[in-house]
């Protein structure tokens, strides 16, 4: 009986050993960042009249849709004009 206790108890401690070893901490201290400075450049650039570009840029997107959209419906009313002929 003394015999099986000692197992029992070395089966405990190697569960214990083996518990412990598995078990992995890393410290809690954070590394330190460095502090991002950023540059604000002067306020001329930010003007309206150095935006023509984007404006120009917008005005041919939205003629180019509505010339699309003005072909598109062209095109279907096309045949049924031509069946009433």
């Amino acid at each position: 009986m003394a015999e099986k206790r000692e197992e029992a108890q070395a089966q405990r401690e190697e569960v214990e050993v083996a518990s412990a070893i598995s078990t992995v901490r890393f410290p809690r201290s954070q590394p330190q960042q460095p502090v991002l400075k950023v540059a604000i450049d002067s306020a001329d650039d930010n003007s309206p009249n150095n935006f023509w570009q984007m404006y120009l840029l917008g005005g041919f997107m939205i003629a180019r849709w509505a010339w699309l959209r003005w072909k598109e419906r062209a095109s279907r009313r096309r045949p049924s004009m031509s069946g009433e002929d």
